[in-house]
């Protein structure tokens, strides 16, 4: 197996992260099982943001959630569209913020995920709507 490019000089893999990423990839599919339906994601606060963009789906954003990392909480819900499920959108993933002090490497210092696992990505100047609430200080 060849692994991504990305990946290539990621750190050791400890047993225990494994083991820990298992625990906390399972409290987050049985924290998001409830969203399959897009309706449940907009009576909880999610709101849409943007357009459907090819390769990443539809954005529903947490309006009103944690200021912090919280694995069960995912603030942002990844949707693409499906005539199966109930509101025309099946989940396809979820997303978190990160905010922390940047490393060498470009990463977060303390990631919630090992870094040979999951590498994090900076967005500069992310686009809010006026309309949306920002909790997680976002520009």
């Amino acid at each position: 197996m060849i692994p991504h490019p990305s990946h290539a000089n990621g750190a050791a893999l400890t047993y225990a992260e494994l083991k820990n990423t298992a625990v906390e990839l399972e409290l987050a599919r049985q924290a998001k099982a409830k969203y399959q339906d897009v309706h449940e994601a907009e009576a909880d606060g999610y709101q849409r943001v943007g357009s459907d963009m090819p390769g990443m789906g539809i954005h529903y954003v947490l309006t009103m959630g944690p200021n912090r990392f919280d694995i069960e909480r995912p603030p942002i819900l990844l949707y693409v569209k499906s005539s199966a499920p109930p509101g025309g959108y099946s989940l396809a993933g979820v997303g978190y913020f990160c905010n922390a002090p940047e490393g060498a490497d470009g990463q977060p210092l303390n990631p919630p995920f090992p870094k040979s696992l999951a590498l994090c990505h900076r967005h500069e100047n992310i686009c809010v709507l006026p309309h949306l609430e920002n909790p997680h200080g976002l520009s």
